[in-house]
């Protein structure tokens, strides 16, 4: 009889593409820019709207430098103290920022029914002008981005660009809403109150799309199972590896945003070094390969190391632990 339990724990760290950091920081250079110009505009021409843009490109901006941070500190080893890296830091510099966001809508909200209540001239062709640039400069970041080049790539492997296109296109399309309020400004200039609208729209839109951010955030610091690892449909391709007859325990959770980790412990019957190298091989395969889990810890467990040496009973009926594992397990299962 051999009483073995075996561990396993892999990791494996992806490097940061530079390619993708140039590009993501040619984006954040452009929109700085941009932002810039709008608060002037709104300074100039008193449009709220030119305001709440600007606030959505602060949104972008922080995303943008969270996703550069990000790429560099996935370089940095994990030491004594943070073993894991410094993953999370994304996580909680996402927090801090959204807070702070959440505080900027609430001034513009304010500021809104202020301005509804006591309406301000707006300069239309102005305000119209910034718009139309805005257009632009959004159409140039989807160029510096090449998506369609390297959408199949970005897919797969690289969260952080992914995740700046889908802000480049959601203020491409804000953008065509401040042309709209942009032109009725110009042409009817006694419908200002479209400014306000449009601010409120904007708004809703950043607390929206900021909600869902902080509710991942929260649910990885709350060491949630990744939403996207099926732990049931996990167990059960487990289970079809020979000689593997229950999986203890299970747990998944994620790191940071896109680097899931488990630890898996399963009950096997007593066999030779060689096979519990087998299982361990392909358990870990399974979990890295087919659910894309960075890190992986495995633990063996034999009837002797899992229930003692002396046996058990079951319902009043001995259970000799010299049994093959798949009597035991018929006897608990019945």
């Amino acid at each position: 009889m051999h009483n073995k339990k075996h561990s396993i724990h892999c990791t494996h760290t992806t490097c940061s593409n530079d390619a993708d950091i140039r590009k993501i920081s040619k984006v954040l250079a452009i929109i700085l820019v941009f932002m810039m110009l709008e608060l002037w505009g709104h300074w100039k021409t008193n449009s709220l709207s030119l305001l709440a843009d600007s606030l959505h490109l602060l949104v972008d901006i922080l995303g943008f430098i969270v996703s550069l941070l990000s790429l560099k500190w996935a370089k940095w080893p994990s030491d004594r103290r943070m073993t894991f890296g410094y993953h999370r830091i994304e996580i909680i510099g996402a927090l801090v920022s959204i807070g702070l966001i959440w505080a900027a809508v609430g001034y513009l909200m304010i500021e809104s029914f202020h301005k509804y209540i006591h309406p301000e001239e707006i300069d239309g062709g102005m305000f119209f002008g910034i718009a139309v640039v805005g257009f632009f400069v959004n159409c140039a970041c989807v160029y510096v981005l090449h998506y369609d080049e390297y959408q199949h790539r970005l897919k797969h492997k690289n969260l952080n660009i992914r995740a700046t296109y889908v802000h480049v296109i959601g203020d491409l399309i804000q953008s065509v809403g401040v042309i709209i309020a942009g032109m009725v400004a110009y042409f009817y200039p006694e419908k200002a109150v479209v400014d306000v609208i449009c601010t409120l729209f904007f708004s809703v839109i950043v607390l929206i799309s900021t909600g869902f951010v902080c509710k991942d955030a929260v649910y990885i610091l709350a060491e949630g199972a990744p939403m996207d690892l099926d732990t049931e449909a996990l167990k059960t391709d487990v289970l079809e590896i020979e000689n593997v007859y229950r999986v203890v325990e299970l747990y998944a959770w994620s790191i940071s945003m896109n680097k899931k980790a488990v630890s898996i412990r399963v009950l096997a019957d007593d066999l030779l070094i060689n096979d519990y190298e087998s299982i361990l091989s392909e358990i870990g395969r399974i979990v890295k390969e087919k659910y894309h889990v960075i890190i992986v810890t495995i633990q063996i467990d034999t009837p002797n190391t899992f229930y003692g040496e002396g046996g058990f009973t079951v319902d009043g009926m001995a259970i000799d632990m010299k049994s093959p594992m798949s009597e035991i397990s018929n006897a608990i299962e019945s």
